[in-house]
């Protein structure tokens, strides 16, 4: 199950948002609310496998607009990250990767929402109520999946966590 105290951060973060019970602080919610949505938003697996790839040296290749599916949101939020990095058979374009990942929001997707969360809270984007609606989002949706679907979201994170060690991961 969802881990407890990020359901209370979230029931936080909306006191905080609307002040209520607490001083309205819009800052502090989205403090939270970006908090909740990292601990339970799970970035696409091709990520990590991209890391596992360059880090063996074995000539890893990934062409995000060949081997993705443009409707599906977990397939625009990949080309989405591929075009924020620069990598996987595509150059580095932030109107592009921004492009994608509001589609891939809009379609339902955690991390693209994560991900445009934190588009919009600092530099040439910054915009306070995109990336506090957005990181409301993820943590909303993020920390449903977790709990209706306990299983598969505790398998992810156990997967995430051993790649992250083998390859080294901070």
């Amino acid at each position: 199950m969802a881990n407890e105290e990020e359901v209370k951060k979230l029931a936080l973060a909306h006191a905080y948002e609307d002040g209520n019970g607490v001083p309205k602080d819009k800052s502090k919610a989205m403090e939270l609310y970006r908090s909740v949505a990292e601990a339970v938003t799970v970035a696409p697996t091709f990520m990590i496998g991209g890391c596992i790839g360059r880090a063996l040296g074995d000539g890893f290749i990934f062409d995000v607009m060949t081997q993705t599916d443009e409707n599906s949101a977990y397939d625009m939020t990949q080309r989405g990250y591929a075009y924020e990095q620069g990598q996987f058979g595509v150059a580095q374009d932030k109107k592009e990767s921004m492009k994608w990942y509001q589609k891939a929001a809009e379609a339902g997707d955690s991390y693209a929402m994560f991900a445009l969360g934190n588009a919009y809270s600092s530099g040439e984007l910054q915009d306070e109520e995109q990336a506090l609606m957005w990181y409301r989002k993820a943590a909303e949706v993020g920390l449903a999946f977790a709990t209706k679907d306990s299983w598969t979201w505790e398998a992810l994170q156990a997967s995430r966590a051993m790649t992250e060690k083998v390859v080294g991961i901070e």
